[in-house]
């Protein structure tokens, strides 16, 4: 069976603390014998550069997460991977609300990329 063939898979998220649950996305793969835990994940903002009246003036967001998997028919996991994904961004004061929406999206591409990334180093394990 080729990759295009693969059944389609739908990926959701489920916190340590409850059954709740979200749609992460969805991926192609042969079976569903591969189980993914969560580390740890987190985002950090630094502060790159101020202005010349001492405000920020540009910020740099790193997300970060670690994961580790394991076949279902097993008892082991594989060594945590961690990957990292860095953005830069400039602020304008004067603009506050627009600059915020940007940091959210900005947030939220390098999830969807995060992800992406996850499951395709998940996929290249298996071959």
């Amino acid at each position: 069976m080729s990759k295009k063939e693969w059944p389609l898979w739908e990926v959701f998220i489920r916190s340590k603390q409850g059954l709740s649950h979200k749609h992460a996305g969805s991926l192609r793969a042969a079976d569903a014998e591969m189980a993914i835990e969560i580390l740890s994940d987190g985002l950090q903002k630094n502060i790159l550069s101020l202005n010349s009246s001492g405000l920020v003036s540009e910020y740099e967001l790193i997300y970060t997460v670690t994961y580790r998997v394991k076949n279902i028919n097993s008892t082991e996991w594989s060594t945590p991977i961690t990957l990292d994904l860095n953005r830069q961004y400039t602020f304008d004061n004067e603009n506050i609300v627009a600059k915020e929406l940007e940091e959210k999206r900005l947030i939220r591409g390098m999830k969807d990329e995060l992800i992406r990334t996850m499951a395709t180093q998940i996929s290249l394990q298996k071959d």
